[in-house]
């Protein structure tokens, strides 16, 4: 969402793709543009912290 209640479509790097992805400071995700392995590390580290690890 952008100001003013409106949407923008902006082109992104062919490598990345539209993920969801866990918050750092508090509970919840975030939907973003990223790779599939920076996801995948940023879930590993949330299921450590979530598991205490």
């Amino acid at each position: 969402m952008c100001p003013k209640d409106t949407w923008s479509i902006i082109p992104y790097n062919i490598n990345f793709i539209c993920v969801v992805l866990p918050l750092v400071l508090k509970s919840g995700t975030s939907i973003t543009c990223d790779t599939i392995d920076d996801q995948n590390l940023r879930i590993q580290d949330s299921l450590k912290v979530a598991k205490g690890c």
